[in-house]
Order: structure tokens, then C-alpha cells, then sequence
């Protein structure tokens, strides 16, 4: 953490649209009669019955691969490590793929979390896309919290009970999954905390974030949804 504060000045924290300016800004685009604003979250979703001839199904992977970059002006790139295919490499027997997913970043720093994804899901000749890059309005200039003030809340939520097991740790913004309202887009580190089997009992996986820049005006841990640590 103190590497990070030292390295870069801290990103900006943004307070994101809601529902009446995220349909303004979808009507920008000539597919907008095709898009669904969720209701809970206000990100976007597509389900289409499509066949696979004609690469129809290649073209609605365009599709929301160009709304997803298009909707926040973020940068998408093949999210690796989780077994799905790369969207540069689409195979051609796409409805047994089942899954293209893209990642976002906004300026080098990466999305962290359920959200700040497009995916596009196949299944019996249904597409469900889901484009959970929320739309940013204001920009908050933000400052880096103390290490302390980040090592203590990693404390009280554990309450230093987690032995012999292994911690995985990532930074960037935090984006909540298409079911939960979000007013704050902010920088965070998710921690993972993985427990495997043992002679003193059973596995067991948890997760958290923890803000890691605070703005005025943004409670502590507001943007970080189910996953802030008050809320375990």
C-alpha cells in the first residue's frame, strides 16, 4: 500500500448517474430501443434469441463489446484467468462457448469486484449481455488513506481469528455486480481470505474491500456495497 501511495497521485472518486441520466445517454446510441436499464442497479442488459448462422452471434459480441466502451469511455481488454475465451479469439463453435468477457479500466487502473465487466452469455440460442460499467457524472478529487487507517479496518473485520490462511490481495475501482445500487465509483483493495481443508476443520473462502482513498463530501466505505467491511 505505501508502494502505491508513493508511486502515483491517488485517482479521482466519481459519483455515478442515475437512472434518468443513464437513459439520456443511452439514447446517444441507435441501438438504444435493444438495451434494458435495470431498475435495480441502472447498468445495462441485452437478452436476444439469436441463431448462429450468418455470424449473428459474432455480431451481437460486437455489439456489446462497443456499448461497453462506449457507455463510460472506459477501456475494455479479455479478462484472463478464468478459464472463459478471449474475445480476440472467439471461437466458431460460439454456442458451446457459453462465455466472452471483457474487463474495464479507467485510466491504467483496473476494475475490481463482480462489476466493471461486459459479458456475453450463450445458451441454447439465447444471449443474456450484461454491460455493468456504470456511467460516471462528477469527478472528486481524492486523497490516499493513512496504511494504518487500511490495516486497521483489515483488523476489525477479521478480528485477527484467520490462522493458517492464505490472503490475496488486489487494487483498483470498485464496481458493484448488476443487483446492487451504487452511487460512488472509488478506488479500493479487495481482499480475499481462502482457508483450505485441515485437521481443525472445513475450507471456507470470504471477501471484503476496503476503501483506499476517501473524497469530502463520500462516507467511508459508500460505493463499496455488500462487500464494504461494515457490512460482514
Amino acid at each position: 500500500m505505501a508502494q502505491i501511495q508513493s508511486s502515483r497521485l491517488p485517482p479521482a472518486n466519481y459519483k455515478l448517474a442515475g437512472r434518468d441520466e443513464v437513459l439520456g445517454r443511452l439514447k446517444e446510441s441507435a441501438q438504444s430501443a435493444e438495451v434494458k436499464v435495470r431498475d435495480d442497479s441502472f447498468t445495462l442488459e441485452r437478452r436476444q434469441w439469436v441463431s448462429a448462422e450468418n455470424g449473428e452471434l459474432q455480431r451481437i459480441v460486437s455489439f456489446a463489446q462497443h456499448l461497453g466502451q462506449w457507455i463510460d469511455n472506459r477501456v475494455l481488454k479479455p479478462e484472463r484467468g478464468t478459464g472463459r475465451p478471449l474475445a480476440s479469439e472467439f471461437p466458431k463453435d460460439i454456442e458451446r462457448a457459453g462465455i466472452s468477457s471483457w474487463e474495464s479500466s479507467i485510466d491504467d487502473v483496473p476494475s475490481v469486484g463482480p462489476g466493471g465487466r461486459v459479458t456475453v452469455y450463450v445458451s441454447y440460442g439465447m444471449t443474456l449481455t450484461d454491460i455493468t460499467t456504470r456511467v460516471r457524472m462528477e469527478s472528486m478529487e481524492s486523497r490516499w488513506r493513512a496504511p494504518g487507517e487500511i490495516a486497521n479496518q483489515f483488523e476489525r473485520i477479521t478480528r485477527g481469528e484467520f490462522l493458517e490462511t492464505h490472503v490475496f490481495g488486489a487494487f483498483g475501482y470498485y464496481e458493484a455486480s448488476k443487483y446492487e445500487r451504487q452511487s460512488y465509483l472509488r478506488t479500493a483493495f479487495v481482499f480475499i481470505i481462502d482457508r483450505p481443508t485441515s485437521r481443525e476443520g472445513p475450507s471456507w473462502r470470504t471477501s471484503f474491500a476496503v476503501a483506499a482513498t476517501e473524497s469530502d463530501g463520500i462516507p467511508p466505505d459508500a460505493g463499496l456495497g455488500s462487500a464494504g467491511g461494515d457490512c460482514l
